[in-house]
């Protein structure tokens, strides 16, 4: 289970930014009750508490996020042998086959709805299921959630027959975290739903093909950019990395292969449909194949690796020290529990 939260710009990416902020919060409090010689608000507190938040999400980053997307072992793997592609003098970057290419796998593990909370989600008895205009209308970017940049909400951007505008998230679209991540045994609420991520294949939902405010067709501006970046074909990065390229029928393979020879794009594959079609057929569209494991776990250790205060600079051999289900291991699950603020709403 990969929580959607991890995906896009909607309302679960802006909640999840709230749970780490409650994050810092909470191992703030957790130092006060069990280091007394940081009590109080001393800078030597706030240091400590940026150190074990930074350090606890740099270990779900790796271990938690990378390792269910590419596989078990990986990390410590490219972290012994060291990174053989994405290299760097001082500084970090985004390498363009990350950002344009590989990175853009969540696209094609969105859902067309989710079970947002109790009153939006699927099923009878709820007020509407979580789709993508909902989810967009909900937002303080491209939405009606307005706080302080208007003098009068009624005639703020979404001031119309929906709603909104409001000044602030309305109490009912508070996310229940127990529907975006496996917590255990499931509660006995009627109609409660896991928000089980789509497999990673070359097929995105409707809602992507026609995304809000006119952002037109969301597979169609991926292959557009890397058109326009000068990407590489998915063929010519396997063999650049050594890597046994998929063959002609494997990438002719399902409903899609017609349309890829169609487009006389076999032998030349866009990196960001190669990538994708790499897992669905090495994977099942579990997880990456070798190319984009490749690209993705050696970006973000090199990312991490190039911050001289993360723990793998500072601490080679760290392992988390907050309450976990497994001691020396810590979990998205695990940094939702500590928090506590599972299920607002009821």
């Amino acid at each position: 289970l990969i929580g959607d939260a991890r995906n896009d710009e909607n309302l679960p990416v802006a909640q999840t930014h709230l749970l780490f902020i409650k994050f810092h919060n909470a191992v703030v409090a957790h130092l006060r009750g069990t280091r007394p010689d940081l009590a109080g608000s001393s800078p030597a507190l706030f240091d400590e508490a940026r150190r074990i938040v930074t350090w606890h999400y740099q270990w779900i980053v790796l271990f938690d996020f990378v390792e269910r997307l590419t596989e078990p072992g990986l990390v410590n793997r490219i972290r012994q042998q060291g990174r053989q592609f994405y290299r760097f003098n001082e500084r970090p970057y985004m390498p363009v086959e990350f950002a344009a290419a590989a990175y853009r796998l969540g696209h094609s593990m969105v859902r067309q709805v989710y079970s947002h909370n109790r009153v939006f989600r699927p099923g009878p008895g709820a007020f509407a299921p979580a789709d993508f205009g909902f989810l967009f209308q909900s937002t303080g970017k491209s939405g009606d959630i307005v706080g302080d940049l208007v003098d009068d909400p009624a005639h703020g951007p979404g001031a119309g027959p929906a709603p909104g505008p409001f000044r602030s998230l309305p109490s009912n679209w508070v996310i229940d975290w127990r529907r975006f991540y496996d917590l255990g045994t499931p509660p006995a609420t009627p109609n409660f739903g896991l928000n089980l991520s789509r497999r990673i294949d070359p097929f995105l939902v409707p809602a992507l093909h026609t995304l809000p405010g006119g952002g037109g067709v969301l597979p169609l501006r991926n292959l557009q950019r890397g058109v326009k970046l000068g990407l590489p074909s998915g063929q010519a990065v396997a063999q650049a990395m050594r890597v046994q390229p998929l063959s002609a029928a494997q990438l002719s393979a399902g409903p899609d292969g017609s349309v890829l020879q169609q487009q006389g794009l076999v032998s030349a594959t866009p990196l960001w449909y190669y990538i994708l079609k790499e897992a669905e057929q090495f994977h099942q569209g579990q997880r990456l194949g070798p190319v984009g494991s490749t690209i993705v776990a050696e970006t973000f250790l090199g990312i991490i690796h190039g911050d001289h205060e993360s723990f793998l600079w500072k601490r080679t051999n760290w392992q988390p020290e907050l309450p976990s289900a497994v001691p020396g291991r810590f979990t998205m699950v695990d940094l939702v529990n500590f928090v506590g603020d599972i299920n607002p709403v009821g």
